[in-house]
Parts: structure tokens; sequence; C-alpha cells
């Protein structure tokens, strides 16, 4: 048992920005699975800037204030009594947008982090030897050749994006949902590339990066008579395809975005 008053907690600046002040009440894994339950004020003005987790859910109660959060390029006003949870993998960020202080309750509920395409590569052997030379098939070079005209494009590239996280959340089950940490990965890789958060990616790397999205969000567009009858199956394959591809980059791209997130604790 532990009771604690938020009158004798020290406050704590948050570490990206000592002018946003936190208390913690219950540290990182005081309790299993949640991380951390604190109390924040950001003042007129401050930003909790984008971060994003693959390992948690994060909720967020709104005790006072008015202000915005921003989940994947949408904003959602926010004000006394609102409650958010935000999905493991959604990009977020907290604005005040009010001449008053924005109060807020949060804490992280940890998930269990799958070995994803190791898990698919053993699991769908027999299918990935169907794809295994995707990557040099005329279908995937279709996708490929549309793919730099979206790079050199970001408005476009943008709502690619949009609507590959929508097809995600509608089909989290079954094949999309074993890959859906990689995927999550590769999206956020790209968005974080053409709104010039993070440019340390090679030019190759965003181009297969989006042709792999591309075959994912429109498959008919560039692959017709591609193995017809496994679908998503097929969609997957291509994504772990080109996340072995780029996995230097990507694996570069999530310690620069897991830097970002431990900021802001």
């Amino acid at each position: 048992m532990k009771i604690v008053s938020l009158s004798d907690l020290p406050e704590e600046g948050v570490s990206h920005n000592p002018e946003i002040k936190k208390k913690v009440l219950l540290k990182k894994d005081e309790i299993p699975n949640v991380t951390g339950f604190s109390q924040a004020r950001i003042t007129p003005g401050q930003i909790a800037g984008s971060h994003t987790h693959d390992d948690r859910y994060e909720i967020f109660f709104f005790e006072e204030g008015k202000g915005i959060v921003r989940i994947d390029d949408k904003e959602y006003p926010v004000e006394k009594g609102v409650c958010i949870a935000v999905e493991p993998g959604e990009i977020h960020s907290i604005i005040n947008t009010a001449s008053s202080d924005l109060v807020l309750i949060y804490f992280g509920v940890k998930i269990e982090r799958k070995p994803v395409v190791k898990d698919y590569l053993a699991g769908r052997f027999g299918i990935f030897r169907k794809v295994g030379n995707v990557l040099t098939s005329k279908e995937f070079k279709r996708a490929r050749h549309k793919a730099e005209i979206y790079a050199h494009n970001p408005e476009k590239t943008k709502k690619l994006l949009d609507k590959a996280v929508k097809k995600t959340k509608r089909k989290k089950q079954g094949p999309v949902s074993q890959a859906w940490q990689y995927l999550s990965a590769l999206i956020r890789m790209v968005r974080a590339y053409i709104r010039g958060d993070y440019k340390e990616i090679p030019w190759e790397s965003i181009v297969l990066s989006i042709a792999a999205i591309i075959y994912f969000v429109s498959p008919v567009d560039v692959m017709p008579d591609f193995i017809p009858v496994i679908g998503y199956l097929d969609d997957m394959a291509v994504i772990a395809f080109v996340v072995k591809s780029v996995k230097t980059d990507m694996d570069n791209f999530l310690q620069w975005e897991s830097e970002q997130s431990e900021a802001l604790k």
C-alpha cells in the first residue's frame, strides 16, 4: 500500500523543457505495467512535443484549462473533464492554447511487444517463398516509381500515410495485427521525414518505404495479377521485406524517436 499527496511532492522539470512542471505520484513500475502516474502543468503557449510509444497506451485526464491534443496530425480540443487514451504507435503532442495553465493527470499502461517480423517470417515461410522476389518484380517496380513521385510531394505523401493508418486500424486482426508494430514504425519514419523532423535517412530507403506503403494501401493499383488469393498476407510479406531492406535506417530512426520520447519523461 502507498499513499501520497500532491501537496507533499516536489515539482520536477520535464527533461526536454524545465519550464514544464510535473509531480510524480507513482514512479515507473511501482505498479506492474504502469509507466508512472503524474500530474503535469503546462503554462500558456507551452507545447509537450510530438512523440510516440510502441509499448504502451497513454491516458491523459485534464483537470484544468483548455488546449489541443494533436494525434497523427489531427487536432482534438481538450478542457476540464476530458480524458484521452492514446494507442501504441500514435504520434501525439499537447498544446496549451489558453491564457491559464493546462493541468492534467497522465499515466501509461504497458503492453507486450512481440517480435513481429521474426514470428511472421517463421510462421509464413511458404508465403514468403512465393513473394521472395517481390522487390525485383514488375509490380513492386511500378510501386517504386510511384513512390518517387510521392517523395517529392509531402502533401500527397501525408494523405497516403493517413490512408495507411486508417486501413491498419480497420485490419488489426490477423496478419496486419502481427506486423502492426513494424508497419507503424515505417509510417512514422516517413512522416518524420516529410515533416522535416528527421532527415537522416537515405533517399533510397525513403522511396522503398513509401513504395511499401503504397503497396499496402492500394495493392490492386500496382499488382493486378500478383497472387490475388493471398490478400493481406501478401501485403505483410512486402512490408516485412522492406523493413529488412531498410533495417539499419529504421533502427537509427527508432533510436532517435526513443531519445525524443525519453526527453519528455
